[in-house]
């Protein structure tokens, strides 16, 4: 990999402390960002012996940095720890395979039995964070984090991990952003639903795939929660019904059930577009807290440029015809030889055996905190 002194892998152990640079030693490195999550997963190969030091040092929860250079020195683009280790030959040489895990799914470590009654949720959140997380695992929290919503839980009762928790807290109110961060810092925020860039898919990608995709959308939801509570909520401004069981345990009450009821059918009551852009040779973060929208200019041909001195974003020039905004869901980043390749996942991703599977654990584990 070239120019590789132009950053930095730093290996530490699981208090942070530095154990040594891997940066010279690395090939393949790959990197994620998410919107639901901050950041994500990393992949990258050691080319090393399977007994070397370094391979010794390669341990439970060390933690693994990501640095790229900045406007005065490096920046730091990802944090995230050790998850697999796989050693592998590659032609006649031995090197190790690592995947790493961003911080948020530490969370899924921590258990919480607790019934919440007339909180707002982004303090629910802010205690649930500050009690239980903080105390066993890496991730850290602060107020300026925490962005209020309009919505205060008259009862919530909790016996699962603080992931599952928060996910429900963030379905419950709606229009969240949240995850950990580069600095294993927590946040809760309100979704930012302005435009902050625009791209013309012709001028700003190498490539660009769009997908409409029919099959994820949701028009009427059978709301199962606990103690008996039972609703139908429905989208009434559709063609056609499209049913189906959404179970959440922590919901009990009439108030907090039309609440999740209405967010998520704004969520989910709608044709899911996304759309697939990459972007080479960056040198800055893509990522904000909260994203922010980005509008892309869908029409190949059509490239008016008008003058947003007062908004700049990017040469200072925006486009005009043909424009649409979406969220980024997520930001896969890759360091190559021709420098950094981000690709962009506008709109909701595509739906998968993932996606169902993740379905099927949420439903499994609904059922469990019931019995």
């Amino acid at each position: 990999m070239s120019d590789q002194d132009k950053f930095r892998i730093e290996l530490r152990d699981n208090n942070g402390t530095l154990i040594t640079y891997i940066h010279n030693i690395v090939d393949k490195v790959s990197w994620e960002w998410l919107r639901i999550g901050g950041c994500g997963a990393a992949r990258f190969t050691l080319k090393t012996d399977f007994d070397s030091d370094i391979a010794q040092q390669l341990q439970e929860d060390y933690e693994i940095r990501i640095y790229l250079p900045g406007a005065s020195d490096s920046e730091l683009w990802y944090t995230g720890y050790l998850d697999k280790i796989t050693p592998a030959i590659s032609g006649n040489d031995e090197v190790i395979d690592i995947s790493c895990l961003g911080y948020i799914n530490q969370l899924k470590r921590v258990i919480v039995r607790e019934l919440y009654t007339q909180g707002e949720i982004s303090l629910i959140a802010k205690n649930i964070i500050e009690t239980y997380v903080t105390a066993i695992t890496r991730v850290t929290s602060s107020a300026s984090n925490y962005t209020e919503t309009a919505f205060s839980a008259d009862n919530l009762y909790f016996d699962e991990d603080a992931f599952s928790i928060i996910t429900k807290l963030a379905e419950i109110a709606g229009k969240r952003e949240w995850g950990v961060d580069e600095n294993k810092a927590f946040f809760f925020k309100a979704r930012n639903d302005s435009i902050t860039k625009y791209y013309h898919i012709t001028e700003d990608f190498t490539s660009f795939k769009p997908q409409a995709d029919f099959n994820p959308m949701i028009t009427r939801i059978h709301l199962v929660g606990s103690e008996g509570y039972r609703q139908i909520f429905t989208v009434t401004n559709k063609v056609t019904t499209r049913e189906a069981i959404v179970s959440n345990s922590s919901i009990v009450t009439q108030s907090v059930g039309q609440q999740f009821g209405r967010m998520f059918l704004k969520e989910h009551g709608i044709i899911k577009r996304s759309y697939q852009g990459a972007l080479k040779d960056r040198t800055s973060r893509i990522e904000t807290i909260p994203m922010g929208k980005r509008a892309v200019n869908l029409k190949i041909g059509i490239n008016n440029l008008y003058d947003a001195a007062s908004s700049l974003y990017d040469t200072g020039l925006k486009y005009d015809g043909g424009t649409e905004s979406f969220q980024v869901e997520k930001i896969s980043y890759a360091l190559t030889d021709l420098g950094v390749i981000a690709t962009l996942n506008f709109g909701p991703l595509p739906s998968g055996l993932i996606d169902e599977l993740g379905k099927l654990n949420y439903l499994i584990n609904n059922e469990r905190t019931r019995i």
